[in-house]
């Protein structure tokens, strides 16, 4: 079974997957697919083609930070990211999906990039914004607010999935709702 984990930035997807990691089912980040193709040559000059030596560090890497605020403020750039990162994101998926085994697949941007169809259940977090923007209080001023504009919002993931985890800041209830969701799945 594939089961995908989605909400909005600051709900506690992370949290989610580490209770079901801690269950011992595997799961798998699209954002840690990222981060590692980030690091790839083939996508560090691809990405300095299109933005510059600017977006890099001193170890010639990547500077994250640097390529957000490069893109976050200029949709045509973030569309150039987004190409890049999400066909090696949708591959790696697509890949991990083929296995027989269950498995949980954190993705942040599931219904925005239209992958819901290569899993068999989503499981939606949803936390308050003014908490998922407390959570994010060490981004820099801004950052949260721009890039929750980017997806849709928390409540229409949530209307979306098949099951729904309310992550009000309480672990054991959020731990609760991961049982239950377990156990309806048999997994």
């Amino acid at each position: 079974m594939n089961i995908a984990v989605t909400g909005g930035i600051g709900c506690g997807k992370s949290t989610v997957c580490r209770v079901f990691t801690d269950f011992g089912i595997p799961v798998y980040s699209a954002d840690k697919m990222c981060h590692n193709a980030l690091q790839t040559k083939d996508v560090i000059d691809e990405l300095t083609k299109n933005f510059g030596v600017g977006i890099l560090n001193e170890n010639a890497q990547i500077n994250r930070t640097i390529l957000a605020e490069t893109v976050f403020d200029q949709p045509e750039k973030l569309a150039v990211l987004t190409s890049v990162l999400h066909r090696i994101v949708q591959c790696e998926i697509e890949r991990l999906t083929a296995q027989k085994e269950t498995k949980i697949i954190e993705v942040p941007l599931l219904y925005e990039c239209r992958l819901e169809h290569m899993f068999d259940c989503v499981i939606a977090v949803w936390s308050p914004p003014d908490l998922c923007a407390e959570r994010l209080k060490h981004w820099p001023p801004g950052q949260y607010e721009k890039r929750a504009k980017l997806q849709l919002s928390s409540d229409e993931k949530l209307e979306k999935a098949d099951f729904g985890i309310i992550n009000n800041n309480d672990i054991s209830t959020l731990e609760q709702q991961c049982v239950i969701i377990k156990n309806k799945l048999h997994i």
